[in-house]
């Protein structure tokens, strides 16, 4: 059975480690040393495809297994100032040597440039109050990481983090929404993962919460056919703990409560005494 770790941001990334054995390691999971692995500054990314879109532009996504989480960005950036920033980072990254094992990312983020699309998977930590260095990674090489300055790690957490993700955005792009202030919204969405979820189609969905603040919670799920895994990420909380935790489980059940519809996960393993459940009620109709 799979071992899901919990990421712990106060912790920095990647306090854990998986796969193979190790000579040495790094803050974001195992380095396997080599003979005569070079060191250097940060190449250019992978060309993902054409746009044929000559803006440049940086697009950021959170991130769930390697893979854009929910399929939609988390914010744009198109200013210079925010540009420039991306691009430092990347120049002046520093190769690690040996071979990395690491986790998902936090983060992905793609370059647009000239028409060309290029990808990078990004650790920050909670790198706006810390003195711990981020991590970047071309997603064409997924054993090779380069360390961001210091500097560098704190200008993308704070442009990252001062982004706003609100409500409308999230149910315009597709995210099933409960909020507050805001109701829900695509709730459609949920009753399919439920359905697929019974009858054994794979399907995922990001679900995602309001605090009373208007600070995103995003519970991502998704259904192999077989387990229900579920990333909880309240890193994007001001007020709360920040911190991601991921877990799977058997099955949704559903409960009667009061005119609502409660949505819970039921048969689950590798759950820490301190995680937050996962949890959904919906008023009936």
């Amino acid at each position: 059975m799979r071992k899901l770790a919990v990421l712990v941001l106060s912790a920095v990334l990647l306090g854990s480690v998986m796969g193979c054995a190790t000579n040495n390691s790094s803050n974001y999971g195992e380095t396997r040393v080599t003979t005569g692995t070079p060191e250097g500054t940060m190449q250019p990314g992978i060309q993902l495809q054409e746009t044929g879109d000559a803006e440049e532009r940086v697009t950021v996504y959170r991130a769930v297994d390697f893979r854009p989480a929910g399929g939609k960005p988390y914010v744009v950036f198109t200013e210079e100032e925010a540009l420039e920033s991306f691009r430092s980072a990347i120049q002046s990254a520093e190769r690690i040597k040996g071979i990395l094992n690491v986790m998902s990312p936090q983060y992905i983020f793609k370059l647009s440039v000239d028409g060309e699309v290029k990808a990078y998977n990004l650790w920050l930590g909670d790198g706006g109050d810390s003195d711990k260095q981020g991590m970047i990674m071309d997603t064409a090489d997924t054993h090779t990481g380069y360390t961001l300055t210091l500097e560098a790690t704190r200008e993308l957490y704070a442009l990252i983090w001062n982004a706003e993700y609100n409500a409308e955005t999230a149910a315009a792009n597709g995210d099933v929404v409960n909020s507050i202030f805001d109701g829900y919204h695509n709730l459609h969405k949920w009753d399919a993962f439920v359905e697929h979820a019974k009858s054994g189609v794979k399907d995922e969905v990001q679900v995602v919460h309001y605090t009373v603040e208007g600070d995103p919670i995003f519970n991502n799920l998704s259904f192999d056919g077989e387990w229900i895994v579920h990333q909880h990420d309240t890193s994007h909380d001001a007020y709360g703990a920040s911190r991601i935790s991921r877990y799977q489980c058997k099955a949704i059940d559903q409960e009667e409560i009061e005119q609502s519809i409660a949505y819970t996960l039921s048969g689950c393993v590798d759950v820490h005494d301190d995680e937050v459940p996962f949890r959904l009620v919906i008023p009936e109709e």
